[in-house]
């Protein structure tokens, strides 16, 4: 009787997914072959954060140390005159360990697809809960598949990356969204994963206060105990990485960027070396108004990093080391017909909802369009990278998705008679 239910559960299961859901996950196995294929097998080696995440699980492997003397080899020593870059014990020992134990890159994949398929079940089910009664199934299903074809996304996931893992960890807070321990759990766990979290935090903080949606308190207390956590977690770890946040706003982070990195170079102090410079506000302010092109130019790299952001690659398109052309061809087509057109349409929505006071859209919906575009305008102010976006891009093919739904309901199919 019971392996009858199991068998059923499997059957019905199986039968909920459309067309397009079987080829998406037929997809995430067709790229795992060909990323397995095209590396030769070093899985690893496509996430080039790889060797900085395992460097101190090898440290700690080589070494002979007992209980609180292998600390040394996870969390960075304050006191020591040349501090240790150490990016992420946390997804060090509980994501690459296992890895490391049994030396396979076939396991590391295998986890990788886990990831890929954990995630597409759980976004399918909260799509689904979302939007069942205001979408179509098949649109869907192809907000997911869309997203999947993301190839920085793929990528990402089946090598365990940590953004993808982040995103997993949100997808689960707004699964458990209800479960105040659970859902303040899995936030918690996301603050300690990612250095950049800071940011997703605080655009959801601001987007819950210009929304105020039902039990937006209890979504604030679940954000400021995550913030608490970060904050613990970087004093501890974070601290270690080289130069300050400041230094982000002259870095530029995209392929073919000399020209601008000389233009800093020219302008800032003599033998300023950016990756390790600490400047405080003022000693900026001052800079500033010494030579307002320096301000210009941080406020044209802040542009080009809103744009990298949406997958533009600037002269990244025209190099790939491993030849594999076809990925810069995604890049170039989610940038210009997906990221793009919705990163103006979600702007578009703020400002007449702010403005205007469109209730077009639920709030949930208004929730997310600002959630969205304040953390890129806030993280592109440090960094802009197409990785960064992940998770964030399935909204904005949602959003897009949703008014092109909408516009299409304006224009009722006639009858040909």
């Amino acid at each position: 009787m019971e392996k009858k239910y199991s068998l059923n559960f499997i059957r019905k299961k199986f039968n909920e997914l459309d067309i397009i859901n079987i080829f998406t996950i037929g997809y995430i196995f067709i790229i795992s072959f060909c990323l397995f294929y095209f590396s030769k097998g070093d899985i690893r080696g496509v996430n080039p954060d790889f060797s900085l995440y395992i460097e101190p699980v090898n440290d700690f492997a080589k070494s002979n140390c007992n209980f609180t003397e292998c600390l040394q080899y996870f969390i960075p020593d304050k006191s020591a005159t040349d501090v240790k870059w150490i990016l992420n014990p946390f997804y060090s020992i509980f994501f690459l360990i296992p890895i490391s134990i049994f030396n396979s890159d076939i396991l590391f994949l295998l986890q990788g697809i886990a990831l890929s398929i954990f995630i597409f079940l759980l976004l399918k089910n909260l799509l689904e809960e979302f939007y069942l009664n205001i979408l179509n199934q098949k649109i869907i299903s192809s907000i997911i598949l869309i997203g999947f074809l993301n190839y920085e996304f793929i990528k990402d996931t089946l090598t365990s990356g940590t953004m993808s893992i982040c995103f997993l960890l949100i997808l689960l807070v707004i699964k458990f969204r209800d479960k105040f321990l659970y859902a303040t759990i899995f936030l918690s766990l996301a603050a300690i994963l990612r250095s950049n979290f800071i940011f997703m935090s605080l655009s959801f903080v601001f987007s819950l206060l210009i929304v105020k949606p039902k039990k937006y308190k209890s979504y604030l207390y679940i954000s400021f105990i995550s913030i608490l956590v970060y904050s613990i977690y970087y004093k501890l770890i974070y601290f270690s990485y080289p130069g300050n946040v400041l230094t982000w706003l002259f870095k530029t982070g995209f392929n073919g960027s000399e020209v601008i990195d000389n233009f800093f170079l020219e302008r800032l102090p003599p033998n300023t070396e950016i990756s390790i410079w600490e400047p405080n506000i003022s000693e900026l302010i001052s800079l500033f108004i010494k030579d307002f092109s320096l301000l210009y130019g941080v406020i044209i790299n802040y542009i080009f990093k809103i744009i990298q952001f949406l997958n533009y690659m600037h002269m990244g398109f025209f190099t790939d080391e491993r030849g594999i052309w076809i990925q810069r061809l995604s890049n170039i087509i989610n940038f210009g017909i997906i990221y793009l057109p919705s990163f103006y349409v979600l702007n578009f929505s703020a400002i007449s909802i702010l403005v205007f006071k469109n209730k077009i859209l639920r709030k949930f919906e208004e929730l997310i369009i600002f959630w969205t575009i304040l953390y890129i305008i806030l993280h592109s102010l440090i960094l802009g990278e197409a990785r960064y976006l992940i998770g964030y891009h399935f909204i904005l093919i949602t959003i897009f998705l949703r008014y092109l739904s909408l516009i299409s309901k304006l224009f009722p199919k006639k009858e040909i008679i």
